[in-house]
């Protein structure tokens, strides 16, 4: 006898018979606060779906993150990672500014004006925050080129 005869013996066809399910196999109960819909019109338990999605992104860490990279880098500045890439390469691997090949701890960045959005050259993370906090302000940094002449040493 084949599945199908014995589920239509049983009464109830093989949606049906999933539909009557108050939980799902794991054990947690179908609540509209813990079920969505697939594509294909079927229930699935929210708590299993997050379980396997943080599962998947563990085993995966280095491909989330470049994806993660790519979309970041593509919204933010119309650039892909291999674009990046080429920038960081064609200028010798180094920061445009102190010329360190050490990234730092945030990797590199891609750095812009603020005002026009227009990407400039690559930085590592020390000149890329210095940057930030001079607030692109070539007045305000020739001032502080001042003050560190006057109490050198």
């Amino acid at each position: 006898m084949t599945r199908a005869e014995i589920v239509k013996l049983a009464g109830l066809a093989s949606g049906a018979k999933k539909r009557a399910n108050t939980h799902c196999a794991r054990g947690h109960e179908y609540t509209p606060e813990n079920t969505k819909l697939t594509a294909w019109k079927a229930r699935q338990c929210l708590a299993c779906y997050n379980m396997k999605n943080r599962e998947w992104k563990e085993k995966n860490k280095n491909y989330v993150a470049r994806l993660s990279r790519n979309r970041t880098l593509l919204k933010k500045y119309g650039l892909t990672s291999d674009q990046v890439d080429d920038m960081i390469a064609s200028q010798g691997g180094a920061c445009a500014i102190c010329k360190s090949t050490e990234p730092g701890r945030h990797g590199w960045h891609v750095d812009h004006c603020h005002t026009t959005g227009r990407v400039r050259e690559a930085l590592c993370s020390r000149c890329n925050q210095g940057l930030g906090l001079f607030r692109d302000d070539t007045a305000l940094m020739a001032v502080a080129i001042e003050y560190l002449r006057k109490h050198a040493a």
